[in-house]
C-alpha cells in the first residue's frame, strides 16, 4: 500500500512538473512603437529578430487592444525578416495615444510577443531593450536601428568649442519645411537601376544635409551637403535594392523624424509609381528629374493605371483579412485593457488557450511517461506482495 501511494505521489508531481515548464522566448519581439506621430508623419510598429537564424513571416498577424480586439497587419506573402533584423511596418491610425496594446501572432494564432503602453507624447516612441525586452521605456525613436534605452542617471557631455551644433528645422513663417518622395520605379527594364525621386514643392530652397531614406529594414541612403532647390526633382539611383514583391520607404529628417513615406505591394516592367495631389498611381509615363504627367489625364487608357490605398484597413484585401479573421474569438482575460500582463504571464496563457492541439500533446506526453514510471512499479509490487 506505502509503495502505490509513493507511485500516486509520484505521477502528481510529474504532471504538475511537466506543466509549469517555462515557455520557450519568442525570438520575434516587438521591439518599438510610434503611437503619437506629427501630421506629416505615419504610425509605425518595428520587429526584430533577437535569433541568428532568418524566420519566415508568412501569414503572422498584429492585432491591437482597443474597445475591442483589432486586426491591423497581416503578412500576405511570404516575407523573411533575417537574423539580427529589424523590420518596420508603417500603420495608419490604429494606435491609441491614450493607451494600448500591440499583440504579434504567429501563422498558428500562437501569441509570440506584445507591447503595452499607456501614454504618448510627440516625437517619443516606446522601446524595448532587445537584450532584456521585459521592459519598455518611452525613448526617442530610432526606426531601424538599435533602440535608445535611457540610463537612470544620465552624464552631461562635455562641452567642447569643437562640437558641431545641433541641426534645427528649416521654416517658412514658422512652417517646417521638408522634401518630399515624387516618383519611385522599383522594376526597371533589363540593364537599367531602381530609383527614387524626391521633391521640393516649397518656395524655399532645402538643406539635404542630415536627410536618411530608408526601407523597411534598412538605410538606403544619407544626403551630405545637397541642396534642393523650389520646384526641382532629385532622383536617387540604386540596384537591387527595393523589393519587387513590395517595400516601405521612409524619409528621415536630421532631428529623426519622418517626414514622408510610401508604401506598394507590387512593380510592374516599364511603370513608375507617381505622386499626384498626395495620392499615388502607378504610370506607364515615367518623368524622372521631371514634374509628373497623370497617365488618366492624357490619350492613355484606364488600363495603364492602377491606384494603391496605402490605408491598410481600407484596402480591399485588408476587409477580406478582417471578414475571414472573425471567427477567431481572444479570451477576454488576455486582451482585456484592464489586465495588465508581464510577457511571461501572457506566453503561459496563450499556451493554454490559443493552442490547444500544442497542450494536448503535451498531455499525451505526460500521460505516456507516468506510464512508464506506474507500470515497472506496478510489475514491482506484484512480484512483492507478501511484503506489503
Amino acid at each position: 500500500m506505502k509503495s502505490l501511494l509513493y507511485i500516486f505521489w509520484l505521477v502528481v508531481f510529474t504532471i504538475f512538473f511537466s506543466l509549469n515548464l517555462p515557455l520557450a522566448q519568442a525570438n520575434i519581439i516587438i521591439s518599438e512603437v510610434y503611437p503619437n506621430p506629427n501630421s506629416n508623419e505615419n504610425e509605425w510598429i518595428e520587429l526584430f529578430n533577437t535569433s541568428e537564424d532568418s524566420i519566415s513571416l508568412d501569414n503572422w498577424e498584429f492585432w491591437d487592444q482597443k474597445s475591442q480586439p483589432t486586426l491591423i497587419y497581416k503578412f500576405l506573402e511570404n516575407k523573411t525578416i533575417n537574423k539580427q533584423e529589424y523590420l518596420v511596418i508603417p500603420v495608419n491610425n490604429v494606435l491609441n495615444n491614450s493607451g494600448d496594446s500591440v499583440l504579434l501572432f504567429d501563422e498558428n494564432h500562437i501569441l509570440q510577443d506584445s507591447l503595452t503602453y499607456t501614454s504618448s507624447e510627440k516625437n517619443y516612441s516606446w522601446a524595448k531593450d532587445e537584450q532584456e525586452p521585459t521592459s519598455i521605456y518611452k525613448t526617442s525613436p530610432t526606426l531601424g536601428e538599435k533602440n535608445s534605452i535611457p540610463t537612470p542617471t544620465a552624464i552631461p557631455p562635455t562641452p567642447s568649442l569643437f562640437l558641431s551644433p545641433t541641426p534645427t528645422s528649416q521654416q517658412i513663417n514658422n512652417i517646417d519645411i521638408f522634401p518630399s518622395f515624387s516618383e519611385v520605379v522599383a522594376c526597371p527594364s533589363n540593364q537599367e537601376k531602381e530609383w527614387l525621386e524626391i521633391s521640393n514643392l516649397f518656395s524655399a530652397p532645402i538643406n539635404l544635409d542630415g536627410y536618411i531614406i530608408r526601407d523597411a529594414t534598412h538605410q538606403i541612403h544619407k544626403f551630405s551637403e545637397e541642396i534642393i532647390n523650389p520646384s526641382e526633382y532629385i532622383t536617387i539611383e540604386f540596384t537591387n535594392t527595393l523589393n519587387n514583391g513590395g517595400d516601405s520607404l521612409f524619409l528621415i529628417s536630421p532631428q529623426n523624424n519622418i517626414v514622408d513615406t510610401f508604401s506598394y505591394e507590387t512593380c510592374s516592367k516599364n511603370m513608375s509609381w507617381s505622386k499626384f495631389d498626395n495620392q499615388w498611381l502607378e504610370s506607364s509615363i515615367i518623368t524622372k528629374g521631371e514634374i509628373n504627367i497623370n497617365s488618366k489625364n492624357s490619350s492613355e487608357t484606364s488600363a495603364t493605371t492602377k491606384q494603391i490605398n496605402i490605408n491598410l484597413k481600407n484596402s480591399e484585401e485588408q476587409k477580406k483579412i478582417n471578414n475571414t479573421s472573425k471567427e477567431f474569438k481572444y479570451p477576454a482575460n488576455i486582451l482585456s485593457p484592464e489586465i495588465q500582463l508581464p510577457d511571461q504571464n501572457l506566453r503561459h496563457l496563450q499556451s493554454i488557450f490559443f493552442s490547444p492541439p500544442d497542450l494536448i500533446k503535451g498531455a499525451i506526453n505526460v500521460i505516456m511517461g507516468s506510464l512508464l514510471l506506474l507500470i515497472p512499479s506496478l510489475v514491482y509490487v506484484k512480484k512483492n506482495k507478501k511484503y506489503f
